[in-house]
């Protein structure tokens, strides 16, 4: 007769889990370390933010209630400004006009410009036009017509042959060009703006006056 043999199971061990507990020092010392990665993280953050503001402020900055943005294209350094345009009837945003000058408006202040502005439907370039032969004066009069034309739907043309009607209430607005021993603008009729150009600055004139022009525009002029 054969035995049984019972074979027990073998009991499991259970592993042991043992808590160390941290000292305060540890304690301390992973708190400080928590506290000078905030504020690390906090000071990089604060340092770009101000090295973004002051990029920004070097690069643009607001002029009689436009923002001009400066733009280097090689050695050549432009102002860019977005003019709104807005449906005449409805007063719908439509589209953004983009201008690029050449020169910094607020060194152009020493321009003097008559107070008010009245423009018609059409602005003619006359006076010595033609005489005052000047290296920008295709920059000078391609930006005036273009500003004009796009901005305000006024076409502008040149013709040295037409002649201003001080008293006259309707019709064009007249720029004449006349050269000059200090550089300005005055208005001279109804419709009527002499530019005096010294120098060959028909550049910063012709800037001058799109530049106020569209600040009469917004009401900051």
């Amino acid at each position: 007769m054969k035995k049984t043999v019972e074979k027990k199971d073998e009991e499991e061990t259970p592993e042991t889990i043992v808590v160390q507990e941290v000292s305060p020092q540890v304690k301390e010392h992973h708190r400080k370390q928590l506290v000078f990665i905030l504020v690390l993280v906090g000071f990089l953050f604060g340092v770009l933010a101000v090295s973004y503001l002051v990029y920004t402020s070097m690069t643009s900055f607001e002029y009689q209630g436009s923002r001009f943005t400066k733009i280097n294209y090689g050695e050549l350094r432009m102002y860019h400004v977005v003019f709104p345009l807005y449906q005449s009837v409805t007063g719908q945003h439509v589209a953004d006009f983009n201008l690029y000058l050449r020169s910094d408006p607020r060194t152009l202040e020493h321009i003097s410009v008559p107070e008010d502005f009245q423009l018609t439907r059409k602005l003619v370039l006359t006076g010595d036009a033609d005489k005052i032969l000047c290296e920008d004066n295709g920059i000078a009069f391609g930006n005036l017509a273009n500003a004009f034309k796009n901005i305000w739907q006024v076409p502008v043309i040149a013709n040295t042959s037409l002649k201003c009607d001080p008293q006259e209430t309707e019709g064009a607005t007249y720029l004449i060009l006349k050269e000059a021993n200090v550089s300005s603008i005055e208005k001279t009729g109804n419709h009527c703006y002499t530019l005096n150009i010294n120098n060959c600055e028909v550049l910063n004139v012709t800037e001058r006056f799109i530049i106020e022009s569209m600040a009469k525009a917004k009401g900051y002029s």
